[in-house]
């Protein structure tokens, strides 16, 4: 397997990430998911020091939620650790022919342990592509 796999990766290969015969559901409107857990309050009655109280509790609690989702990816890979995805090439052709290339197996299985590396590398491709605010060489 090629230590850069990034370089190996193309629009076809998403298929190993897509694979699945489950629906996903994204709402076509993320206020829909966040609304329930603002508070309304009236913000002319507050003053800098509560604003300052209010952004501290709202850090702290985003450090507590990225503390709990990385305990819950390690529960997550401790029981799936050893699961593999049998590929039919009746069905997934280009993803059988993708997880040959990638990864130098026959690809008729996809191990848990592929499936993190593809979400990993095309999180890369993603990041690198994605302007930062105020950045004008992309």
């Amino acid at each position: 397997m090629s230590n850069d796999i990034k370089k190996l990766l193309n629009p076809r290969d998403r298929d190993i990430i897509n694979s699945s015969n489950t629906i996903n559901w994204v709402p076509k409107d993320p206020r829909v998911i966040i609304a329930p857990y603002l508070e309304e309050n009236n913000r002319e009655d507050e003053n800098v020091s509560d604003l300052q109280k209010k952004a501290k509790k709202v850090y702290d609690g985003y450090g507590k939620l990225i503390q709990e989702c990385k305990e819950l990816e390690d529960q997550i890979e401790a029981q799936v650790k050893g699961v593999s995805v049998s590929v039919d090439p009746r069905y997934a052709l280009g993803t059988r022919d993708s997880v040959r290339r990638l990864f130098g197996t026959d690809g008729t299985e996809i191990t848990f342990e592929m499936y993190k590396v593809c979400l990993q590398e095309l999180a890369k491709i993603a990041k690198e592509n994605t302007p930062s605010p105020g950045d004008t060489s992309k």
